[in-house]
């Protein structure tokens, strides 16, 4: 019977209202052979003291506490002292279905896989499900395995529903200089080493909605800090092999539509910023041929994004005039709902 060490590690900021939940459920684990390494990111509310008392409670759990350096700074702390032979990842306002760890492990070792990859549920901060994965189990390469990757239905570039190998990580770290989408440049870097990857979408790990999170606030409000995600495709673009023509030509694609998203952002957020725009649709403008290229064997681009990214390729007003429109029919779908029910 096989018994690794799993290490699991969870970056902390500020995040005392879900994180006994989510400490609890990593330690009733049906797979108990762990070390949870819990690491304070600088936290100013009471998550550091929260720590502390947890880790009196379990000799499993070990607590760093340091300056904040945001979360790719926490993880690499993180990875630097595991001793697991396998790695998973945790958000500290998430929580997990007690086989989570087993699911992973035992597709892990009884595939001989590279890496192992779960299903999840999307839900909001009252529990109730807004989405969850479905399908059958599949075994895949790199290649296969980065293409299905893209797919909005399937497991997606997160860290936290994949167990990985300790050792084909070796000296591979999050870029500090990436704010988002850092979990994916880490995970599409990662599989290229791999062979062989195992996905199970049974949904064990449930990603909690929270609003003060950085992957909701990306598509609520304009941040500068959002423009990493367009460093994160030019990364990617650089070390895929060029055999992989059909991934490229997604990565274009998302590439294209981050920045369609942002000049969503900006003009919902009435955050005008006239340079910006004016770069945003310039790219627009010059790749927005990259949406008709696409294998849609391996992606499917919605009607919407086509339009959206037309619609900014003429003039960036039309997308703001567009979205009122799209709010307007909304408030009118919702009133006369209201008035039938009365």
């Amino acid at each position: 019977m096989y018994n690794d060490l799993i290490s699991i590690i969870v970056p902390i900021y500020n995040c005392e209202k879900y994180l006994l939940k989510c400490v609890d459920s990593i330690r009733t684990q049906t797979y108990t052979n762990l070390e949870i390494i819990l690491i304070d990111d600088g936290s100013n509310d009471n998550s550091p003291s929260l720590c502390d008392k947890i880790l009196k409670e379990d000799c499993r759990i070990k607590v760093i506490h340091k300056d904040n350096g945001g979360v790719s700074d926490a993880r690499n702390t993180g990875l630097k002292i595991a001793s697991g032979k396998y790695i998973a990842f945790v958000d500290s306002d998430d929580y997990l279905e007690e086989t989570y760890l087993e699911l992973l492990y035992k597709s892990l070792i009884f595939n001989e896989a590279d890496l192992s990859i779960c299903g999840y549920i999307y839900e909001d901060e009252k529990g109730n499900m807004i989405a969850k994965t479905t399908g059958d189990s599949v075994i895949l390469n790199s290649h296969e395995a980065l293409n299905l990757m893209f797919s909005p239905k399937e497991y997606q570039g997160f860290l936290w529903n994949k167990l990985f190998k300790k050792e084909l990580i070796g000296a591979l770290q999050f870029n500090k200089e990436i704010t988002i989408c850092e979990d994916l440049l880490f995970v599409s870097q990662y599989m290229l080493n791999c062979k062989k990857i195992v996905y199970n979408p049974i949904p064990l790990y449930h990603y909690v909605y929270n609003t003060n999170s950085a992957l909701s606030s990306r598509y609520i409000k304009f941040n500068y800090k959002n423009l990493s995600e367009l460093k994160v495709y030019d990364i990617m673009l650089t070390f895929l092999p060029t055999t992989y023509y059909d991934t490229i030509k997604v990565i274009k694609f998302k590439k294209l539509m981050s920045h369609v998203g942002i000049v969503h952002q900006v003009y919902s957020s009435n955050h005008f910023d006239k340079k910006l725009l004016d770069k945003m649709q310039q790219y627009i403008r010059n790749n927005i041929f990259d949406i008709f290229h696409i294998n849609k064997k391996v992606f499917r681009v919605r009607k919407y994004d086509k339009l959206m990214a037309l619609l900014i390729a003429i003039n960036p007003a039309f997308l703001y005039c567009a979205v009122k429109v799209k709010k307007l029919i909304k408030k009118l779908i919702y009133i006369l709902k209201f008035k039938h029910c009365i």
